[in-house]
């Protein structure tokens, strides 16, 4: 039996030095059942002006894992590769 594909495999990742281990490259990320498994903060400009809530970050970040059928169904576990 072969199995191949002409694309590369893709999963969902952040970019960036998050888990401070010293990689700081495509840590796949965590997808939140709900918005108690996640700890945002509302992102506040330097003159105290608050950009975006924690709630509205949640309700986008919601709508977008609502309409990814990967995401949604898994949600409280990490992206596989």
């Amino acid at each position: 039996m072969y199995n191949g594909t002409s694309r590369s495999p893709f999963s969902f990742v952040y970019q960036g030095y998050l888990n401070r281990y010293g990689y700081s490259r495509n840590d796949l990320i965590y997808i939140p059942r709900n918005i108690s498994a996640i700890n945002l903060k509302d992102i506040t400009a330097n003159d105290g002006f608050i950009e975006q809530t924690a709630t509205e970050q949640w309700e986008a970040l919601n709508t977008y894992i609502e309409s990814n059928n990967y995401l949604k169904n898994n949600r409280g576990g990490y992206a596989k590769t």
